[in-house]
């Protein structure tokens, strides 16, 4: 079996901790995003991308 690094396969980015931004920016990522996009209360699109929780330990997929 052929071993293929993750790297390979899709971008990883670190996102930001929103505890620790002084300014709001209208474009924040929030945990109630997550929560929704978890159990996909939004439509989402494939290719968008992914987000990893790494506190709850859960992914999901990003809604529009």
């Amino acid at each position: 079996m052929e071993t293929i690094p993750l790297n390979e396969i899709k971008q990883f980015t670190l996102g930001k901790n929103p505890t620790r931004i002084r300014e709001q920016a209208d474009e924040l990522y929030t945990p109630e995003d997550f929560e929704n996009d978890l159990h996909c209360i939004h439509s989402t699109k494939e290719g968008i991308g992914c987000i990893i929780n790494l506190i709850k330990s859960k992914c999901s997929l990003i809604s529009e």
